[in-house]
């Protein structure tokens, strides 16, 4: 009995020290997008921001340049590799612009944290880059429901987003843009 009682703390100690808690604990995200009407491809280089019903930007503090700071929240297109490597924890913050999240894809991704009232705020799409990106788009305002806020404690690899306990069917919020 007193091999099976150690036995059963020792595995208790080991499974303590291996579990593993969402990095991304309370987070959620915003996924757009973003096209124009003759065409599927992701337009780059907008500029998108969040804005409040007075049509101010909607700042938050994010961990940028290794501090917080409190700061408009941005929308940025998802990279095609992560450049962080590591742990994510309080104590140890991630910038977020260095994370891709597969299941995104090349979309524009934000981050905010889960149960944000979406509907309270309006999502600011300008066109700064031009030509570059094939064309001068009209700067469009646009409005998301809860339905397109994703949490990130999940499972989710590649390119597969699953959320069992919330039964959600992932699809990102699509935008279409007009050319000037």
């Amino acid at each position: 009995m007193k091999k099976l009682r150690t036995f059963y703390l020792l595995l208790s100690a080991w499974i303590s020290v291996r579990a593993q808690h969402c990095p991304f604990d309370g987070s959620a995200i915003l996924v757009l997008n973003i096209h124009s009407a003759d065409s599927a491809g992701i337009i780059p280089g907008l500029k998108i921001y969040l804005e409040d019903s007075l049509g101010k930007p909607f700042f938050s503090y994010r961990y940028m340049d290794k501090k917080w700071v409190n700061d408009t929240v941005w929308f940025r297109q998802n990279p095609d590799h992560t450049t962080f490597r590591g742990y994510i924890d309080n104590n140890n913050p991630t910038e977020i612009h260095k994370i891709r999240f597969p299941f995104a894809r090349n979309n524009y991704v934000t981050t905010v944290y889960d149960g944000f009232p979406i509907e309270k705020y309006k999502i600011k799409i300008a066109d700064t880059d031009g030509v570059a990106n094939g064309g001068w788009f009209q700067p469009k305002t646009s409005v998301l429901t809860d339905r397109d806020v994703y949490p990130l404690c999940t499972t989710y690899n590649d390119e597969v987003y699953n959320c069992p306990f919330k039964k959600i069917v992932y699809k990102p919020a699509d935008v279409i843009l007009v050319k000037k």
